[in-house]
């Protein structure tokens, strides 16, 4: 897993104000983005989970790896504040 060791870094958040990603103190940790295409492991995998599902995985998200370490954690919360954003973008980019 050399590739993740090179990859992992610390982990940020969307701002559900401006759709930037940030550092924050809700969410201490690192994290890495891995995609089947980069082969190994993470392909392997992937192909395991849509055997198991039945799930066509090409369109999925990438496979995120945590690392929260000692007293590392990520206060609960709604994933829906990018969506937010996009459809804001969305709407002003039609007048």
């Amino acid at each position: 897993m050399t590739a993740l060791n090179q990859q992992i870094v610390t982990s940020e958040v969307v701002n559900s104000d401006t759709g930037d990603y940030e550092v924050t103190k809700a969410r201490v940790g690192k994290s890495a983005w891995l995609e089947a295409k980069d082969g190994g492991v993470v392909e392997q995998l992937s192909k395991r989970i849509g055997v198991l599902t039945g799930l066509d995985l090409r369109t999925a998200e990438q496979l995120q790896v945590a690392n929260y370490g000692i007293a590392g954690m990520y206060l609960p919360h709604y994933d829906y504040s990018h969506v937010k954003f996009f459809l804001d973008s969305a709407r002003r980019s039609r007048f």
